[in-house]
């Protein structure tokens, strides 16, 4: 495995970022088994863990899910981060909103949750909080299956 993945686990997300509750089955098939693909030739993976893209999910997305034997994950504290709040509004909504067993949605792409992600986290860990990753959480592989990505 590339070193991406010694200390960071990959979930899909989808290829281009769209919703799929808005599409026909045969596009939320690209959507997902495209990017499990290049994951799979790039880097040996195929993730377990399905996020879609605003959370916006319906039968079909669920099927296709489903049939490519991943797991949905969603969230239960949306840090508003997407919104460019600032640094103490994203630190202050995942603060008051986390508990035991939290999902934190977060995008790496805003510098306003680059900036907050250290002191967040220190805050949390002095609170009592362990941060592991999705597959600890749930208890369950982060991958379908691993194995050496093609030369």
């Amino acid at each position: 495995m590339k070193s991406i993945l010694a200390a960071h686990e990959i979930g899909n997300h989808t290829e281009m970022h769209r919703v799929l509750s808005g599409l026909a089955k045969p596009a939320i098939e690209t959507e997902l088994l495209s990017l499990q693909a290049y994951l799979r030739s790039t880097y040996g993976v195929r993730p377990r863990f399905f996020r879609p893209p605003e959370g916006k999910i319906n039968g079909d997305v669920i099927d296709t899910i489903r049939s490519a034997g991943m797991d949905l994950i969603l969230w239960d504290v949306d840090s508003i981060d997407w919104t460019r709040p600032g640094f103490l509004k994203i630190a202050r909504t995942v603060a008051e909103e986390t508990k035991p067993g939290s999902i934190i949605l977060m995008h790496t792409l805003n510098p306003q949750t680059v900036e907050t992600l250290p002191v967040l986290i220190e805050y949390l860990q002095a609170a009592g909080f362990r941060l592991v990753p999705v597959s600890e959480l749930l208890n369950r592989p982060a991958y379908l299956d691993t194995s050496p990505p093609p030369p």
